[in-house]
């Protein structure tokens, strides 16, 4: 299956590989359905790039589509990613043995004359383990931090989309917009069988992408497209960050192989007058652990005379510590000592004593 992509190149790229700058309904009102439709040279209005892009996200996609009287024309538009199907259940991803066999009518209706193909520059798939790996084409290269290679390794998934006039359901109802579906095919016999049974069927050539946008040609004649792909691709596993779809950042598709604190090299490096502020401060640490160190070598060098232990304490000869304290009168009390007495000071004539000595 395909539920995660990355698109962040440039607005000019992707016009560039799409071959075409003309935009339909920008904004996402009204999509193919008013002649008077906005098909302005791009400014970038709408189109937000992602490291991380989740379902429900409008995204731009590449259709044929005929504004007004005028013939079908290549157009870029942005749509929401994944439609609701008559169950009520919103798919973002539609298997080509499913519309091979006619059994979807949500599908049936749209995927002979409402074909398109989405741009990415990678998409994510996660493991058994549950490890994601991001997967591109060997044409991608790591941005940097002067935003360098950001338009590098743009890749086409075939897709078919949903008129608003068609949608059975609507995230949105005030502000309607076209939704999309990525197809996916078997990952058997193809480079990623080990990861994923399912892989999105991606369109390799400019012919391909053309023919499977055109609305004119009918889709048995583009099945043959939907096939997986056994080269061309390369992936790396990344960290669990991208799991949450809110994370959007380059984290996202940096290999998990760079540990926590290399992502720094993506930013400027620090000026000769910083770094010389720098050596001297780790100059002086290192000045003063040294002394700390030496301090420390020459008090455990001394010697350590140990105080004597008292184990035992020694036996008095004084007979009358171990005399019972009795009252020589009444209105005396019974002296009081700290020291501990040998004899109880119950009297021996006492009925429990007596009771207790015979035998």
């Amino acid at each position: 299956m395909c539920g995660r992509t990355a698109l962040f190149c440039s607005n000019d790229a992707l016009e560039a590989a799409a071959g075409t700058r003309h935009w339909t309904n920008r904004s996402g009102t009204s999509f193919g359905t008013n002649s008077g439709s906005d098909s302005s040279s791009a400014s970038g209005a709408g189109y937000r790039s992602s490291f991380n892009n989740g379902p429900l996200r409008r995204l731009p996609v590449l259709a044929k589509l005929k504004v007004g009287e005028n013939n079908a024309s290549k157009t870029l538009a942005l749509m929401q990613w994944g439609i609701f199907t008559r169950t009520g259940i919103l798919t973002v991803n539609a298997r080509d043995d499913t519309l091979a066999s006619h059994a979807s009518p949500s599908w049936n209706e749209v995927k002979h004359s409402h074909r398109c193909a989405v741009p990415a520059q990678g998409f994510f798939e996660w493991s058994p383990s549950h490890v994601p790996f991001f997967i591109h084409s060997h044409s991608f290269s790591m941005p940097d931090s002067n935003d360098k290679n950001n338009d590098s390794g743009i890749m086409w998934f075939a897709g078919i989309y949903q008129p608003p006039h068609l949608a059975v359901k609507s995230i949105s109802p005030d502000d309607p917009i076209s939704a999309f579906t990525i197809v996916t095919t078997t990952s058997e016999g193809s480079c990623l069988k080990w990861l994923h049974d399912r892989m999105p069927v991606i369109l390799t050539s400019e012919e391909e992408r053309d023919l499977w946008i055109d609305p004119s040609v009918p889709f048995e004649k583009v099945m043959r497209l939907m096939k997986p792909l056994n080269s061309g691709l390369k992936w790396w596993d990344v960290n669990p960050f991208v799991n949450k779809v809110s994370n959007n950042t380059i984290e996202c598709i940096v290999p998990s192989r760079e540990k926590s604190g290399t992502l720094f090299r993506y930013f400027p490096t620090k000026t000769t007058a910083e770094n010389t502020i720098s050596n001297k401060r780790t100059i002086d640490k290192v000045n003063i652990n040294s002394n700390h160190a030496e301090l420390s070598k020459q008090i455990s060098s001394e010697p350590v005379t140990k105080a004597p232990c008292v184990t035992k304490l020694p036996k008095s000869n004084d007979s009358n510590l171990h005399k019972p304290v009795t009252n020589k009168s009444k209105n005396s009390s019974p002296a009081k000592s700290n020291l501990r007495l040998s004899k109880p000071l119950v009297p021996e004539n006492s009925k429990i004593t007596q009771f207790f000595s015979k035998k």
